[in-house]
């Protein structure tokens, strides 16, 4: 069940985001980054707008833990890329900067269930459906 989607914001920790942030995109260009497992959406995402800004960045690591992903980044291992949904909550946590939007990657969210149609009120609730 879809709950919604949002942009994709690129940053680091304060001394890399520095550096990346000016002349953003192109100081992305053999930067090093911290991504997602080829295998996922967000990366296929992140790819598609690297080639359309034509820059290269150097993969240092790929990640499933998305957790631990941030927390690499947060040691300034490499720039990677969050939900722009939740970089008020990295900034805080992780002390990130933001170092720009990829404007055009965009990342889903979803509720999984067991059952096809949504009978537990608090799913009804989180997901937007209605019981009826």
């Amino acid at each position: 069940h879809t709950l919604g989607e949002s942009s994709v914001t690129l940053c680091a920790e304060a001394k890399l985001a520095a550096r990346l942030k000016r002349n953003f995109p192109q100081s992305l260009n053999n930067a090093p980054a911290l991504l997602p497992a080829e295998n996922t959406a967000l990366r296929r995402s992140l790819e598609t707008w690297f080639r359309a800004q034509n820059v290269k960045p150097n993969v240092v690591a790929e990640f499933d833990d998305l957790a631990l992903m941030k927390v690499m980044a947060a040691e300034g291992r490499g720039f990677i890329a969050v939900p722009t949904v939740a970089l008020k909550e990295a900034v805080s946590r992780y002390q990130f900067r933001s170092l720009g939007q990829a404007t055009t990657c965009r990342v889903q969210f979803h509720a999984l269930t067991a059952e096809r149609r949504i009978a537990h009120p608090a799913v009804s609730l989180i997901t937007g459906h209605l019981l009826t």
